[in-house]
């Protein structure tokens, strides 16, 4: 009933991996509520299966696991990237070009993780790989730093990225038939998001 907070997730997974399955679950309770949920159109805009389902209803359980099977046969590669402010996203392209070419890994998601301070996620490469990183990152984020971007305020502006995002996602593939539903919940994630 309040699909933009699940829905921040369900970004950040689909930064690490594309190979995704959303389950839009409680169908039934967002009837109950006037809430009508497109999933054909979340569908398209994700870039990956969206199923909707209630949990208390075998058929619906089908309907995931027969998308399940499909998404097993054929994987979807092209997921919905979120676009972070262009500092970010300068800092981000810098930082994974250090990484070592020729490994199946997400430059992306590590570089982005790197310039909120998570140094851990580059733990598995051996030192050299590390020292490279490490310093190419250390550079960007004390550039960032000259100009006023702060490591904290680098995590803020990820962290909006995926609120924004998320609110663009849904407009329009949500639609509340009783106006007055969620207006102090949206007014609470407001403050608290």
């Amino acid at each position: 009933t309040c699909l933009e907070r699940s829905l921040n997730l369900v970004l950040q997974i689909l930064e690490i991996k594309s190979n995704v399955i959303v389950c839009v679950n409680l169908l039934d309770e967002a009837k109950r509520k006037g809430i009508e949920i497109d999933l054909p159109l979340l569908s398209k805009r994700l870039g990956v299966s969206v199923v909707g389902t209630v949990a208390r209803k075998k058929k619906s359980i089908k309907g995931l696991v027969t998308q399940l099977d499909k998404q097993i046969e054929s994987p979807r590669k092209n997921s919905y990237t979120v676009v972070y402010p262009q500092k970010i996203e300068e800092a981000i392209k810098e930082i994974s070009n250090s990484f070592p070419t020729g490994k199946k890994i997400n430059k992306r998601w590590l570089s982005a993780r790197l310039l909120c301070g998570d140094f851990k996620v580059i733990a598995n490469f051996n030192q050299m790989e590390k020292t490279q990183i490490t310093e190419t990152a250390k550079r960007v984020k004390e550039a960032l730093e000259n100009e006023g971007t702060s490591e904290q305020k680098c995590e803020e502006m990820i962290a909006s990225a995926f609120v924004f995002s998320a609110e663009a996602v849904l407009n329009g593939a949500v639609i509340n038939t009783k106006k007055k539903y969620g207006e102090r919940d949206r007014k609470i994630d407001k403050i608290l998001t």
